[in-house]
């Protein structure tokens, strides 16, 4: 909100059964009459006009043909691996002496000035994947609300099944789009047209006995 110094948009999917949240997030999805979603994320908008109506549902069609995004989401996790598999590393030679060393990283500080120690930073055995990865610029083919789904040109991170939050992208022009019509304006046009459709049916005359 504004007075946190920008606008934001909090995006929730899927549901959550309301025995395994915390007490004040119940409250903050009793407060905004939701039931309780399994996944929050906020997405920063320009300024006011871009705040959505609470409950209102994103569907695939929010994003146009032909427009580019920014996909973010977190990549594959490949648990603790050595530095052959993590940073491409070459190995050992596989004669002339070497004994189950083969994939080993060789030597971890000699020769390198400063005394006999590791530098900060050095590209050591350890945890790999699992960490947030963001790819700009993608084009959007296709949209269906139906299924669901938005089809881009190009890669996007993740497993099979995991979540993918998709933006407008940052570092091109966004597309001239008109406003969404917010919820008020929808069922005003919508007793308009119902009104208009009573009013041109034929009256049935009332039969008094």
């Amino acid at each position: 909100m504004k007075e946190h110094g920008y606008w934001a948009v909090c995006v929730g999917m899927g549901r959550k059964d309301p025995k395994n949240i915390t007490k004040p997030e119940l409250g903050h999805f009793s407060a905004q009459e939701v039931p309780p979603k399994r996944y929050l994320q906020e997405f920063r908008v320009r300024d006011e006009m871009g705040m959505l109506s609470v409950g209102e549902q994103i569907k695939a069609s929010w994003f146009l043909d032909g427009q580019f995004v920014d996909t973010r989401a977190d990549c594959k996790g490949k648990g603790f691996q050595g530095v052959m598999k993590r940073w491409g590393f070459g190995g050992q030679p596989r004669s002339h002496g070497h004994s189950l060393s083969h994939r080993s990283l060789g030597s971890t500080g000699n020769g390198q000035g400063g005394g006999s120690r590791v530098y900060p930073g050095k590209k050591m055995p350890g945890r790999m994947g699992g960490q947030r990865v963001t790819v700009q610029n993608l084009k959007v083919l296709q949209t269906d609300d139906e299924k669901g789904v938005v089809l881009v040109n190009g890669a996007v991170a993740g497993p099979k099944g995991g979540v993918v939050m998709i933006q407008d992208a940052l570092k091109k022009a966004w597309p001239d789009a008109p406003p969404p019509p917010k919820p008020a304006k929808i069922a005003e046009e919508a007793r308009k047209a119902v009104g208009a459709k009573l009013g041109s049916a034929p009256q049935e005359k009332l039969k008094t006995e």
